[in-house]
Formats: C-alpha cells, sequence, structure tokens
C-alpha cells in the first residue's frame, strides 16, 4: 500500500506541492517544540531564564508565521489546481486547520510561559515542578509530532499505520495522567501559591494538553483518511 500523501495524490488529483507545505509545516511544529524543551532543559537559574525567554518567543512566533505562509501557499495552490474531487476540500479543510491548531498552541504556550516568568521571583514556587512536568510533557508531544509526520512522509502497510495511531493516542494518555497529576499537587499547594501563579500553571499545563489532544484529532484523521479513500 502506498502512503497517504500519494493516495491523496493519486485519489484526488492533487498537486504535490500542497503535500509537502503540509508535511513541512509538521516539522515546524516539531521544532517549534524541541525549541521550548531544550529552553527549559538548558536555562538552570531564573535570570538565566529571564533573560532567553524572548528569544524562544520570537523564534517559535518566526515558525508560526512560516507555517500561515505554509497554509496560505497550500491554499493558493488548491484554488489554483481546479481538478480536486470533491470530497477533497473539507477533508483538506479540516486536517489543515488542525496542522494549524498545533502550530498556534505552541506559540501560545511560549507566551504564557514568558508571562509566568514576569512575575515576582515569590510567585514562581512552583517552577522546578513545572519545568519537570515541560520536559517529559513537550518530549512526548515531539514524538508525537515525529510519529505523525513519519506516517505521512514515508510508505507504510495499513498495519503500520495502525501502530503509529495508536502510539499517539498512548502518548496523548500519558500526556493527560501527568496533567492530572500536576494539578493534583498545585491543589495540595494552594496555600503556598499565589493566585497569579495557579492561573499561569494551570494555563501552560492546559495548553499542552490541548497540543496532545490536536496530535491525537490529527492521527485519527489520518487513519480516516486512509482507510476512506477509494483504492484501501
Amino acid at each position: 500500500m502506498r502512503n497517504i500523501l500519494a493516495r491523496l495524490v493519486g485519489k484526488l488529483a492533487l498537486d504535490r506541492k500542497i503535500l509537502e507545505c503540509l508535511s513541512s509545516h509538521l516539522s515546524l511544529t516539531e521544532e517549534a517544540i524541541r525549541i521550548v524543551r531544550n529552553f527549559v532543559n538548558e536555562c538552570s537559574t531564573r535570570s538565566e531564564l529571564c533573560d532567553k525567554i524572548g528569544d524562544v518567543v520570537y523564534k517559535v512566533k518566526c515558525l508560526e508565521v512560516k507555517g500561515d505562509d505554509l497554509m496560505k501557499e497550500a491554499w493558493a495552490l488548491i484554488i489554483k489546481s481546479g481538478t480536486l474531487h470533491p470530497i477533497s476540500i473539507p477533508l483538506l479543510s479540516t486536517l489543515m486547520n488542525k496542522l494549524d491548531d498545533m502550530l498556534d498552541t505552541v506559540n501560545v504556550l511560549t507566551l504564557e510561559i514568558e508571562r509566568y516568568l514576569a512575575l515576582p521571583e515569590n510567585h514562581c514556587k512552583v517552577w522546578s515542578s513545572l519545568a519537570s512536568y515541560l520536559n517529559t510533557t513537550l518530549q512526548l508531544c515531539e514524538e508525537a509530532v515525529r510519529t505523525l509526520r513519519s506516517s505521512i512522509a514515508e510508505s507504510m502497510k495499513l498495519d503500520d499505520l495502525t501502530n503509529n495511531i495508536t502510539k499517539v493516542n498512548n502518548i496523548e494518555h500519558d500526556v493527560d495522567v501527568l496533567k492530572n497529576k500536576i494539578l493534583l499537587e498545585l491543589s495540595r499547594k494552594a496555600n503556598e501559591i499565589t493566585c497569579h501563579e495557579l492561573l499561569h500553571v494551570r494555563m501552560i499545563v492546559q495548553l499542552v494538553d490541548n497540543l496532545a489532544d490536536s496530535a491525537q484529532d490529527l492521527a485519527n484523521m489520518l487513519l480516516t483518511l486512509y482507510t476512506m479513500l477509494p483504492g484501501s
């Protein structure tokens, strides 16, 4: 069996450049996640965190802009093609929106981390726990995106694709478990932290969870596309 992109090209009369845009977009998301995770791992002091977060925000924003440009390029190619199968446009629209959501979420995550680090030092008492959470969960999310990208870019049989989708679903479950664990820890420390810190940490945790959820949605969407197209 050919991969998903080959099927879409053959069955939906898509320009391969459109599909290359979608694959490249996943690469941008993977890079953005890696930038944030490296920042969390490499900065050992609060001063270093505050000094470097602006650069992280800038780099991820640049990737998000590149992602928007890729989506615009893909839509321009879709409009110009004039040969699309009737079912292809809604399928592609949903797929592209989900891709865009993932990269946008990483961008918003960096902004929320910046806001958290802007709090007075005595309002950042749980950074150590949050950094550990981010390191683990972002590593999982990066793996999920890499798995999605390989599912698109490589030729594989349906069984292999199903295994990849299962892997992404399992990653989403693991991130969900870690989310509940750190939120429980926050509740236990309610007397030690401020409302401002609680709000920022909860938002950061939720954004990572949203990222994992989007990866899961995209994985299940790819499997649906693979199995529903003619010739599956």
